[in-house]
């Protein structure tokens, strides 16, 4: 499901193209914009952030066109995909208004398909080194034609009381260099 901001009123809706069932407004008329303020490019939450920007706006000023000039200002720092001309006249309006609402700070990740930038990988924290013993022993004593699987690791320590995710497993299983259970099968 696709979910957007409505320009219009703030609410989250239902297509970025389709109207707003709140305040039934048609889609903006700026397609490319419209779907750039959907979840396809910005988490819901980041949305949501927005669209209290939007209601804040039209709380300070009834000017419908100040109001998006000043939205527009705000959404050009976001980055090229959202950047669109705002007319010189009603620039220092937008920007007054916009001083005088509480801006808020919206960060996003692109779909990979969609990033511009390189994002530099953050190196997951070591895996605590009592689990990773733990994880030691359980591979070292599984049978070599049916070695244990992340999951099953999980399930076994699971009952010896220790609660982890399989993704923690996984990551444990890296750091001590053994390779996974496909891998490790012998015929």
């Amino acid at each position: 499901m696709t979910q957007a901001l409505c320009l219009r009123c703030g609410d989250i809706k239902f297509g970025a193209l389709c109207p707003c069932m709140t305040c039934h407004a048609e889609a903006d008329p700026d397609h490319d914009l419209a779907i750039a303020l959907s979840d396809h490019y910005l988490a819901v939450p980041a949305l949501e952030r927005i669209g209290r920007l939007v209601r804040d706006l039209a709380a300070q000023s009834p000017d419908g066109d100040a109001r998006r000039a000043a939205l527009l200002l705000f959404l050009a720092q976001l980055g090229p995909r959202y950047a669109r001309p705002v007319s010189e006249a009603l620039a220092p309006r937008a920007r007054e208004l916009l001083a005088s609402v509480d801006v808020p700070r919206v960060s996003h990740a692109p779909a990979p398909s969609h990033a511009t930038a390189r994002v530099a990988r953050v190196p997951p924290a070591p895996v605590d080194a009592d689990l990773l013993a733990r994880v030691r022993e359980a591979i070292a004593a599984e049978d070599p034609a049916h070695p244990l699987t992340d999951r099953e690791i999980v399930q076994r320590l699971s009952d010896a009381g220790i609660t982890v995710a399989r993704r923690i497993v996984a990551r444990a299983r890296e750091q001590l260099g053994i390779p996974s259970s496909s891998r490790r099968r012998v015929l």
